[in-house]
């Protein structure tokens, strides 16, 4: 973002705002300064939960509601998804 001219945002609707926060965003130097990413327990959080922007950079703010299309790999089983279900549900807990 840092390097981009102008900057549309897209504030997708179709997801619910519960899962916003549950991925980190890690932007690490550049080279040659990258280091190791200094996560050593999979309870650690790195990062933001957000991009940041220079507000002055953001051209349009596009609203959708469509949900991604994740391509055939997505596809599961009934079961499968119930098990990532659990695993999630149990990972939260």
């Amino acid at each position: 973002m840092d390097t981009a001219d102008t900057i549309i945002v897209e504030v997708n609707t179709a997801y619910p705002e519960c899962l916003q926060g549950i991925h980190d965003i890690y932007i690490p130097q550049a080279p040659p300064k990258t280091q190791p990413i200094p996560l050593v327990e999979t309870s650690q959080r790195i990062g933001k939960t957000a991009i940041p922007v220079d507000i002055d950079k953001i051209i349009c703010i596009v609203e959708t509601h469509i949900k991604e299309d994740l391509g055939p790999q997505a596809k599961a089983t009934d079961q499968s998804k119930k098990d990532c279900r659990a695993f999630i549900l149990k990972f939260f807990k």
